[in-house]
């Protein structure tokens, strides 16, 4: 526990140095027993992956990922975050520390445990697919009111699978957003799904693929209503 407090004082230095808020990648690596990454993988997947799955449905992560060692160094976990600029990584990484302690008080001293040498990393990004290739080209938006039975957090949780389904496919950058007015005199059109895909290409083959179909399926009654009512609209970048 010792590094946290470490790492949060250097984030908050570079915040106050930090001119430019480019993208930022943090990158934490760790050399672990090998013969505890079973346990520590578990652990991993059923207390702390949740938590960083919600900050990235809030929009305080970009992304998150645990990279494990096949060949070059004795570095053998490591895991990167990716946020918009270095204040909003600090948001999330104080949110993931207080619900990681919530959910289980001891997850993060048990990976002390197995990890026995740590270096942290903060990189801006300065070049990629987004600054030197076009961004996404294709926006579709679906605007429609909950049908009768059904609540916003079941739409949100279907949509949710299909994104998982599009990221297993390995179209990262592609997938949905829900949102819903907040405003209760609203009475149209309640809800909006926000698609983003990289291209028309990419769209097709999205929703040509077994997978796509397979996660869209398990809630093909509630998609049935919304469709017969929605208003919908693809947009192309231009």
């Amino acid at each position: 526990m010792k590094k946290l407090p470490v790492l949060l004082a250097c984030l908050v230095f570079f915040t106050m140095c930090s001119i430019a808020q480019n993208p930022t990648i943090v990158f934490s690596q760790n050399k672990c027993d090998y013969g505890k990454l079973d346990d520590l993988r578990d652990q991993t997947r059923s207390t702390m992956a949740p938590i960083l799955n919600n900050l990235v449905q809030e929009g305080k992560l970009i992304n998150w990922g645990i990279l494990e060692h096949r060949w070059g160094d004795e570095w053998n976990w490591n895991i990167y975050y990716a946020a918009k600029d270095i204040p909003t990584f600090l948001d999330a990484f104080q949110t993931m520390i207080r619900r990681g302690s919530e959910a289980d008080p001891e997850f993060t001293s048990r990976i002390w445990e197995t990890c026995f040498e740590h270096k942290d990393a903060m990189y801006a990004e300065t070049m990629g697919y987004t600054s030197t290739g076009s961004g996404p080209l294709v926006k579709s938006m679906t605007m429609f009111n909950l049908p009768n039975g059904y609540t916003g957090d079941q739409v949100k949780a279907s949509l949710k699978i299909a994104n998982e389904a599009i990221a297993k496919l390995g179209y990262f950058g592609n997938g949905y957003a829900f949102y819903m007015v907040k405003d209760p005199e609203v009475q149209t059109e309640q809800c909006l799904v926000e698609g983003t895909w990289l291209s028309q290409e990419v769209y097709d083959i999205i929703h040509a693929s077994e997978e796509w179909q397979e996660a869209t399926s398990n809630d093909k009654e509630m998609w049935d209503q919304i469709m017969a009512n929605r208003m919908y609209r693809r947009y192309h970048k231009q």
